[in-house]
């Protein structure tokens, strides 16, 4: 998957009710050798081992990789914190009645699965992908559907409760000049066609320039992923000039020129060709980051440690925790009762 699509995908799964709220195991998905596991439960809802292995899974979606055999320790217990903070920051938001528009997650979840496939060589290498990992293209609908309600979830529930005036974007600004700190973030990949200036004025470097075109023009408004646009440069230009992903910058950050060219770029726009003295600069600018942004960012954060904070203190939260990394030793612990000895 590309960086931009991204989406590191931090996902609650759609399980069957029995599994969710008993006491059953049964095989995972995609390993019928291992067994399932409750492995903890937040306020009565129950976590399960096979909802941590298909977290990792998701995570890591991208062509070549395969997810085998048991987590490792460093890994169960970063996913068993995020699936604990999702759960927790969910329940608030249910029992708050807050709503999310079905028909907006259903776009966004198209959205999403077009960028996933965009970052395969073609379409039947992304089905290939999800039958070697025993993943139904449904199930995967399924999986981004809830992911997506949760986000929205979660955002709603939080951002609700922040507020910023004129006046605290100004000192928020004030202080970011203090420290030397970016007053806006963009996100940039560019294409570079390394030309000299001395190679510039001759026919060898006119004949870049043409090709800096025809690049600029094969990525204009195209809106795309990294990853597809990636795949659009290497089809046509056989790997010579393949975009570079240069990710979330300060715009002061880049060459004079590019900064120029940047800033009357929309979101989404692709640049003409800049010439630097490094050569022929093709420029997509992928997103645009505002000081009022920055500062509803940072606050969004603070706010939701704050309120897991809290949610942690009241929640009933019962972890079981496995003695190696097996779930032969898991099931015992799992299906018992009572307070697990530490949390994630």
């Amino acid at each position: 998957m590309s960086p931009v699509a991204a989406c590191r995908l931090l996902i609650i799964l759609p399980l069957l009710c029995s599994i969710m709220h008993g006491t059953a195991v049964k095989p995972v998905w995609g390993d019928p050798g291992i067994v399932d596991a409750i492995v903890a439960r937040v306020n009565g809802e129950a976590v399960l081992y096979s909802h941590l292995r298909r977290d990792m899974q998701m995570e890591r979606m991208e062509p070549g990789f395969s997810f085998e055999g048991p987590l490792r320790s460093e890994d169960y217990r970063q996913l068993m914190t995020l699936r604990i903070d999702e759960l927790l920051l969910m329940q608030d938001a249910e029992q708050k009645e807050i709503r999310v528009d079905n028909s907006e997650v259903a776009r966004k979840v198209s959205g999403i699965l077009k960028n996933l496939k965009s970052g395969f060589e073609n379409t039947q290498y992304f089905h290939d992908y999800l039958e070697i990992n025993g993943i139904r293209l449904e199930t995967l609908r399924d999986i981004l559907a809830r992911q997506e309600r949760l986000r929205a979830l979660i955002e709603r529930n939080i951002g609700r409760s922040i507020y910023m005036d004129r006046h605290e974007v100004e000192s928020f600004l004030a202080q970011r000049g203090e420290k030397s700190l970016p007053i806006e973030e963009i996100e940039v990949a560019q294409v570079l066609i390394p030309c000299s200036q001395t190679l510039q004025a001759t026919p060898m470097g006119k004949q870049l320039r043409s090709r800096a075109f025809e690049i600029s023009r094969l990525l204009a408004g195209s809106h795309d992923t990294f990853s597809k646009m990636l795949r659009k440069v290497r089809h046509q230009d056989k790997m010579l000039h393949k975009p570079v992903y240069l990710g979330w910058m300060d715009p002061d950050d880049l060459l004079p020129e590019l900064r120029a060219a940047s800033v009357r770029m929309e979101p989404g726009e692709t640049s003409v060709p800049v010439v630097t003295d490094r050569g022929y600069h093709v420029i997509c600018l992928m997103n645009r980051r505002s000081a009022h942004d920055l500062l509803f960012a940072q606050k969004f954060r603070e706010t939701r440690i704050r309120k897991l904070q809290q949610l942690r203190e009241e929640a009933d939260i019962r972890i079981y925790k496995p003695t190696d990394p097996t779930l032969s030793s898991l099931i015992p612990r799992a299906l018992g009762a009572g307070r697990g000895a530490g949390e994630p």
